[in-house]
C-alpha cells in the first residue's frame, strides 16, 4: 500500500457523506476501467462499501486485488491500466466474495477489515472494525466469527483488536478519541451516552460522545462541522449550558488534540486532571500502554 504522507495530521479533512460518495464513484470507474482476475479488497473495498479508510491510507490510490492462486498475480495490464496491487490469499473462497450489482466481485466486509491487519497497527484496526458495524457492513459476531474459523495473515492482530471494539461510536475521530484515552489507563467511558430525564428544546434526547457518568464528565469531539455551521454551534452551545447546569463538566476535544503524540499526552493529561478534580483527590496518569496488553485487559474484563 502507499505510504502515509509525512503531513498527514496538517491535510487532514473531516470526512463527509460525500467524501465517501465520491470515493465510492472513483473506486467504481477504477475497477471498471480495467479486466482483472480476482476478487476488489483492501482499501478500494472500503471505498465500495462507503466506509472511511484509516487516516495513513487516505493517499493509497492502488487498486487492491485479492486471489487465491499464485500464478494469478502474474496478470498482465496495459500501460493505460490504473496503478494495481494484487494480493494472495490462499483460503479465499467464494463464501468470503459479495457480488455488486456491476458484476464486480468484492471481498467481504470481515474478509477485509482481516486482510489488511498486517498493513495496520491494532487501534487502526479497531477504527476499521466499528467503521463497518457503523455503517451497517458487519456485527462484532459476524467478525468474530470470521476471526474464528478463517485463516489469514494477521490474525493475531485482528484478535487484539475485536477486544478493543465498542459498538456505537458516530464517528472514526471518536473512536481514535476513546482509544487515545483509553491507551494510558483512561477508561469507564460510556460511548453515545444518553443523558437521562433531560430533553433538548427540541424535544431529542440530549447525548455525550463519552461520558464519565459517577463524576458527571462529558467528552465531545468538537469536528469542523460544529465550528463552521451555525446552526450546529448553537445547539451545541445551548446543549453544554444546559448539561452544565445540571452539574456535568463539559470537555471538547478537536482534530488538533489527536494530531501527534505530543497533543494526545496532553489531552489526556487534560482528562485525568478534570477526572482529579471531581474526584476530589490525585489520580496517577498511566504511561501509554500498548494495545496488545490493553486488550488482554479488556478481555480479562468482560469475562
Amino acid at each position: 500500500m502507499s505510504s502515509p504522507s509525512p503531513n498527514q495530521d496538517k491535510l487532514y479533512k473531516p470526512i463527509t457523506a460525500k467524501t465517501l460518495s465520491e470515493r465510492q464513484q472513483q473506486a467504481l470507474r477504477t475497477c471498471l476501467s480495467v479486466r482483472f482476475k480476482g476478487v476488489v479488497s483492501h482499501t478500494t473495498a472500503l471505498d465500495l462499501f462507503r466506509v472511511e479508510r484509516p487516516e495513513r491510507l487516505l493517499n493509497d490510490h492502488q487498486l487492491h486485488i485479492t486471489v487465491s492462486k499464485r500464478h494469478l498475480r502474474r496478470q498482465q495490464f496495459g500501460p493505460d491500466s490504473p496503478d494495481i496491487a494484487i494480493h494472495q490469499w490462499k483460503d479465499l473462497t467464494a463464501e468470503h466474495t459479495i457480488m455488486l450489482s456491476t458484476g464486480l466481485r468484492v471481498l467481504s466486509s470481515e474478509a477485509t477489515w482481516g486482510l489488511l491487519a498486517p498493513g495496520l497497527r491494532i487501534d487502526e484496526l479497531t477504527e476499521v472494525a466499528e467503521s463497518l458495524i457503523r455503517h451497517g457492513h458487519a456485527t462484532e459476531a459476524s467478525l468474530e466469527e470470521f476471526l474464528t474459523s478463517q485463516r489469514f495473515p494477521g490474525k493475531a492482530k485482528c484478535r487484539a483488536s475485536l477486544a478493543l471494539v465498542v459498538t456505537g461510536s458516530d464517528s472514526p475521530k471518536e473512536t481514535q478519541l476513546r482509544l487515545c484515552l483509553y491507551s494510558y489507563g483512561l477508561d469507564r467511558f460510556e460511548v453515545n451516552y444518553r443523558v437521562p430525564d433531560i430533553l433538548s428544546d427540541q424535544g431529542g434526547d440530549i447525548t455525550l460522545d463519552l461520558a464519565d457518568c459517577e463524576l458527571k464528565i462529558g467528552i465531545e469531539y468538537a469536528g469542523d462541522q460544529h465550528r463552521t455551521e451555525q446552526r450546529q454551534w448553537r445547539r451545541d452551545l445551548q446543549k453544554h449550558r444546559l448539561l452544565e447546569s445540571m452539574g456535568w463538566m463539559i470537555l471538547q476535544v478537536t482534530q488538533l488534540d489527536l494530531a501527534n503524540p505530543i497533543n494526545r499526552e496532553r489531552l489526556a493529561m487534560r482528562i485525568a486532571s478534570a477526572r482529579a478534580q471531581r474526584a476530589g483527590h490525585p489520580l496517577m496518569l498511566s504511561t501509554q500502554i500498548p494495545w496488545e496488553m490493553l486488550a488482554d485487559r479488556r478481555r480479562h474484563s468482560l469475562r
